[in-house]
């Protein structure tokens, strides 16, 4: 399978605009079952679960997140699903390495970006999965959580700072093309809001998250829901740096075998249209 190309460039926090070309790939580990045996990598060959929309162990949340095997800002793609009223969690430490790499992209130290997508279906035109940043108070621009109405309890002593998707009568899909689509994966994506894709490619300010960080050795969390409370496949996007690069077969494999969708997918219309 070809690389997927990234999607989302960057946030209304920077003047920052890059282009990208691929993305490293993971899968929600709640979608997989493990089998004790590993790659060359020395990561633990996974197996997809029969029926993911009824087996919920190994649920993401505060005290059993998805941890970010990559770099925050290593262009990255997570392929993951929400249940009813479900919420995702997934972690990451911030590490001096992050610092530089972000230093050197132009944002001036730590950052993280990030966009959970839906897939492009008439089953999913309506769906907007909000995202936020969970992060120790002092540690990034984070607020009092008893501000919002949230779907989850934040830990002590930490803040949040939210992104919703604003719903739109049409929405900017993204397709991948057709060098990069290989049989069954040929999905596309919903946009945030304030993304285009014609004349060029832009997502300087979309709904997307983007906030600095401040102090290595520090976990921070990103908390992912559907404010509908309906179930949903999506895909979370998260950095912007094109140059490191990866291939793991297991879990190109796992994503095309799967075509990581749960539900059914048709093209998408919009009144007008």
């Amino acid at each position: 399978m070809k690389t997927i190309r990234k999607f989302f460039a960057v946030c209304m926090l920077t003047e920052l605009s890059l282009g990208a070309s691929a993305h490293l790939l993971d899968v929600e580990e709640q979608n997989m079952d493990r089998t004790g045996q590993y790659n060359e990598y020395g990561q633990e060959i996974l197996e997809s679960r029969s029926k993911p929309w009824k087996d919920r162990s190994g649920d993401a949340s505060f005290y059993t997140p998805h941890r970010v095997k990559n770099p925050i800002l290593d262009s990255q793609a997570i392929f993951s699903w929400l249940d009813a009223d479900d919420v995702d969690v997934y972690s990451f430490t911030l590490t001096f390495g992050d610092v530089s790499q972000g230093t050197a992209l132009g944002f001036g130290g730590g950052f993280v970006t990030a966009a959970p997508v839906p897939p492009a279906c008439n089953q999913t035109k309506n769906r907007y999965p909000s995202i936020a940043l969970i992060a120790p108070f002092g540690t990034a621009p984070v607020q009092d959580p008893t501000l919002f109405n949230l779907p989850f309890a934040v830990p002590p002593g930490h803040g949040v700072l939210v992104t919703h998707n604003t719903h739109s009568a049409s929405r900017v899909i993204f397709e991948l093309p057709a060098e990069d689509t290989e049989v069954p994966l040929n999905l596309s994506w919903f946009l945030p809001n304030g993304c285009q894709v014609e004349p060029y490619f832009n997502c300087q300010q979309s709904d997307s998250l983007g906030s600095p960080l401040f102090a290595p050795g520090t976990t921070y969390y990103l908390a992912v829901w559907s404010p509908e409370g309906t179930p949903m496949d999506y895909t979370l996007n998260l950095g912007v740096d094109e140059s490191n690069i990866m291939h793991f077969e297991n879990i190109e494999d796992l994503v095309q075998d799967n075509n990581h969708l749960h539900t059914p997918c048709t093209e998408p219309s919009f009144d007008g249209e």
